[in-house]
């Protein structure tokens, strides 16, 4: 979502890379955007009994002119907050992170650390996703057991328990796949169990698209006795690397990125594309939040090369 509100600010060979890497060949941007409006309205409002928030934001170095036409496309479709802020300030960068914390329900605090005298834009996605088990566990159930890591080394871990309960199962000669949903059933886990003697990079490597609605659709109910660990995990990472590989590669050289549609004097670049995430499962349901955001520098011409920043997705 953030990757598709930096599309429209972006022309040539730097939009055509983006199109590229969301998978989005020969389709109109204008329907891109259509899209996320409809599907981020359905998420947020399909299913009472879950919490589902999307919220994006552009902040901007305010002595930066950005084009109104950029900032009025995300705010329409996007529902894109909109702030021109003293980014020298001592305050800017608790103000952007009180932002993030807010929308992900305190569960992302910090998502920036400081702001160089170069930066001149944050672009960010953040979610927050609160569900209950359709099937709820007994929590005087959960007892210590054994979990396998993948390392062959065995820890003890809070192991919630549901015994002779139906769930819609999948199972060939690499993993068991099975689906846990939420409130209505609406939203739903999808967790993969290797088989003995496979690993999660062999499980990894066999999913696709089609490999995945092959999955999906072969789902049936069987009555189980399903054992889940109780885990919470913290997850950071940039993703420059892997997007040049999917194909955006000039979108991050500042010699030929072309935003102009940010910045009529060009010069925009992005620097880094940054994702940080988290979850809670528990006998209760799944806490999750997420926070994106990319970096992009910003060269005008006769002036000092100055950076900016934006968020990306979950």
């Amino acid at each position: 979502m953030a990757l598709s509100m930096t599309m429209n600010g972006a022309a040539g060979t730097t939009r055509t890379g983006i199109i590229k890497t969301l998978g989005l060949k020969n389709t109109e941007i204008s329907a891109v955007n259509d899209y996320y409006k409809l599907i981020s309205q359905q998420l947020q409002s399909i299913d009472k009994e879950v919490v589902f928030n999307s919220a994006n934001s552009i902040w901007h170095k305010n002595t930066i002119a950005v084009l109104p036409t950029f900032l009025s496309v995300n705010h329409n479709y996007y529902n894109s907050e909109v702030s021109a802020i003293d980014f020298s300030s001592p305050s800017a960068v608790k103000t952007i992170n009180n932002w993030v914390k807010a929308k992900t329900n305190n569960e992302i605090p910090t998502i920036i650390k400081n702001i160089s005298p170069d930066q001149v834009m944050y672009l960010f996605n953040a979610i927050y996703f609160k569900g209950l088990w359709s099937n709820k566990y007994d929590v005087s159930k959960t007892t210590d057991k054994d979990f396998f890591k993948e390392n062959k080394k065995v820890v003890k871990c809070k192991m919630m328990t549901q015994e002779e309960v139906d769930f819609p199962i999948y199972s060939n000669k690499i993993f068991t796949a099975i689906e846990m949903s939420y409130g209505h059933n609406n939203f739903a886990m999808t967790a993969l169990l290797p088989k003995k003697g496979i690993t999660t990079f062999d499980v990894i490597s066999t999913l696709t698209s089609d490999s995945w609605r092959n999955m999906i659709n072969r789902l049936s109910y069987e009555e189980v006795t399903l054992n889940m660990p109780r885990f919470k995990m913290n997850y950071e990472t940039s993703l420059n690397s892997l997007l040049k590989t999917m194909g955006m590669i000039d979108a991050f050289n500042s010699k030929v990125a072309n935003f102009k549609g940010i910045n009529s004097q060009g010069g925009i670049y992005i620097s880094e594309i940054k994702h940080k995430t988290m979850i809670n499962v528990d006998e209760k349901g799944t806490v999750t939040a997420a926070a994106s955001e990319e970096y992009t520098e910003l060269g005008i011409p006769e002036m000092i090369n100055i950076k900016a920043i934006c968020i990306c997705h979950f």
